[in-house]
């Protein structure tokens, strides 16, 4: 195996990589194509345009980071214990955050609040997401206790630090509270924009419940790329999750309206997964699933099959797919809507 900086220097690969650079690259730009990149606990992906991607399901959901001028903004915060992490290293790879996004209030979503509200960054949901994410208390407290373990079992760079950073937040916990880790910004409605270092972000809720009754997607229109929290999972079975109002029917509808935002070039990063080439099929993906997941449980219902014998199944849609242990999950879910309907 050779670094990237070898395989730089080797034969006519700087020359390549330099040629392709744009010309307003900068000396900082040459110097960092000739150095290893630094050890980092998360995976960060860069994607151009200023735009940095952390696919990583070891760690709860997908992260978009997009840089501006002097300012960044960073889609969801992972679990507590590893979100001083994330911070730290968001702007280690980028500018000082001015805003934190959160897709929805799941705690793999939001967990990490609690570091970036402490350093005085704006955490940013819609309201519907605030009473569900102060509401989550118990689960962060939970998380936030065996962090330690967690971190310890993920065997990464800066492990040590990062065992450090969730060790003292546990020793912290008597001194925090729900407010520790809710929203400081709402959004005004369900569409909002935010600026920041010269660039926009476009957040829009549905109206209506999907994957939750908050879900939130995030658009960088300059870059045409869009975060779509947990409205898609790809290349994995869709968390259910009945508490949070999922709806199996609202959830393909969203996802109609998303696909409709997307042209050719729109590049997609899902909350959870990574399929393809990133772009708009991983929308037409899910919503296939969901309608195929539908259609086989309402045959189910009709034939008289009874739910604890339904969650047992599986059909050709669903093979090959992670998250296996959530199937039944779905099935269940999707069992109880349409029988209610009935």
């Amino acid at each position: 195996m050779i670094t990237r900086r070898e395989a730089l220097l080797t034969g006519c690969g700087l020359a390549a990589a330099l040629a392709a650079m744009p010309s307003r690259a900068s000396a900082a730009a040459v110097a960092r194509l000739l150095r290893d990149e630094p050890a980092r606990f998360f995976p960060w992906t860069d994607l151009g345009d200023g735009l940095w991607a952390v696919i990583d399901p070891d760690t709860g959901g997908n992260c978009l980071l997009a840089l501006g001028s002097d300012e960044a903004l960073l889609v969801d915060t992972k679990f507590p214990s590893i979100g001083q992490a994330l911070l730290r290293e968001a702007q280690e790879v980028g500018k000082k955050l001015r805003y934190a996004v959160n897709t929805h209030h799941h705690a793999d979503h939001t967990g990490g609040n609690v570091a970036f509200n402490a350093a005085g960054i704006e955490t940013v949901a819609h309201p519907k997401a605030e009473k569900r994410i102060l509401d989550n208390w118990q689960q962060f407290i939970q998380h936030t206790a065996r962090g330690v373990g967690f971190v310890g079992g993920l065997k990464r760079p800066t492990q040590d630090q990062v065992l450090r950073e969730a060790g003292e937040l546990a020793d912290n916990l008597r001194h925090l509270d729900e407010t520790d880790w809710g929203p400081t910004l709402l959004m005004t409605g369900d569409e909002m924009e935010l600026t920041f270092g010269g660039r926009t972000a476009q957040l829009k809720h549905f109206g209506r419940n999907a994957h939750t009754d908050n879900d939130t997607v995030v658009r960088i229109p300059d870059a045409n790329i869009l975060h779509t929290g947990d409205l898609v999972f790809a290349g994995l079975h869709p968390f259910f999750d009945p508490s949070a109002g999922v709806t199996a029917r609202g959830w393909i509808g969203v996802l109609r309206e998303l696909r409709a935002m997307c042209d050719a070039d729109t590049r997609v990063i899902p909350g959870h997964g990574q399929r393809g080439k990133g772009d708009r099929s991983l929308i037409d993906d899910q919503i296939e699933y969901l309608e195929r997941l539908v259609e086989s449980v309402q045959a189910e219902i009709e034939q008289g099959v009874p739910l604890d014998e339904a969650v047992q199944k599986s059909w050709p849609f669903m093979e090959g797919l992670g998250f296996e242990q959530i199937r039944p999950r779905a099935i269940a879910a999707v069992y109880k809507e349409l029988s209610d309907a009935d």
